[in-house]
């Protein structure tokens, strides 16, 4: 299997990594500072602990917690979120693809995984798009009583793909220099 950006060359790959990146970066500043009003008692993590709830009751906690304006932070902040979806996924991705390029003349089973998480990242990006709905639906005061739970059921395999990306990056990257496997 061939990583999404086969047909791109290795300097357009570079500069949509670092755009990407950048992009990624300010996003998360804008974010975090958009969580701060929804750090309550009741969502002690912010929209966090709202993409966790599970159940109708803790998200309808949550939401009696922060009042009008925190509901406004909450609202832009899942406007955002779906302009970072595209944002870190693409990062992650590229990421992913860059490093297993790296390694794979000597270490193409690592290699191999790269490639995997590198299309996997797309994934973690469509579940992150589905949470988002359900939170804004919750948000917009639907009573539906599957909200909660799809937008914890999308959050746990997103947050595992990202995790599992954000080890292997470094890990892969690293692996040539703690093994000094020689070249074949």
């Amino acid at each position: 299997m061939e990583d999404p950006y086969r047909a791109f060359s290795g300097s357009a790959r570079d500069k949509l990594l670092a755009a990407s990146l950048i992009s990624t970066i300010g996003l998360s500043f804008v974010l975090q500072a958009l969580d701060q009003s929804l750090r309550t008692p009741a969502a002690p993590t912010g929209i966090l602990s709202f993409e966790f709830a599970g159940s109708l009751l803790l998200a309808g906690n949550m939401l009696a917690s922060w009042g009008p304006e925190a509901r406004v932070d909450a609202a832009l902040s899942l406007g955002i979120d779906y302009v970072y979806l595209f944002s870190y996924p693409l990062c992650l991705s590229l990421a992913c693809a860059r490093v297993a390029s790296g390694v794979s003349i000597r270490f193409p089973s690592l290699a191999a995984v790269g490639v995997y998480l590198a299309w996997l990242m797309f994934v973690a990006g469509a579940l992150d798009a589905v949470e988002n709905l359900a939170l804004i639906q919750l948000l917009r005061g639907s009573d539906w009583e599957a909200w909660p739970r799809v937008a914890m059921m999308c959050a746990f395999p997103k947050f595992a793909l990202v995790a599992t990306g954000l080890i292997y990056i470094p890990t892969a990257a690293f692996t040539p220099m703690i093994l000094r496997k020689p070249p074949a």
